[in-house]
């Protein structure tokens, strides 16, 4: 219920007869991803990233994440988001 009214209020203002910009579009589709994935229980959110983990490719020749660069986190969540893309997403 809160992340359907706070996504009501976050798109009040767009028209959404037109494409209209693409950083207005993209920043309503992270705010309704973030929004739904406050709801998620625990047990959904792990569910989801093994699933997510498991179709990624093995980034163990990186080292432990806690010593990985910016450019590693970057490419880490551009493979995520592309995975996530492919697997979830429907045309």
């Amino acid at each position: 219920m809160v992340a359907a009214s706070l996504a009501t209020w976050w798109t009040s203002g767009i028209d959404h007869r037109s494409p209209g910009p693409p950083k207005v579009n993209h920043d309503v589709g992270l705010a309704a991803g973030y929004l739904h994935g406050r709801v998620l229980t625990k047990n959904q959110k792990a569910i989801f990233f093994y699933d997510l983990r498991s179709r990624m490719r093995n980034r163990s020749y990186r080292g432990p994440t806690s010593k990985w660069s910016p450019r590693n986190w970057e490419d880490w969540y551009t493979e995520s988001a592309g995975v996530f893309r492919r697997y979830h997403l429907t045309a």
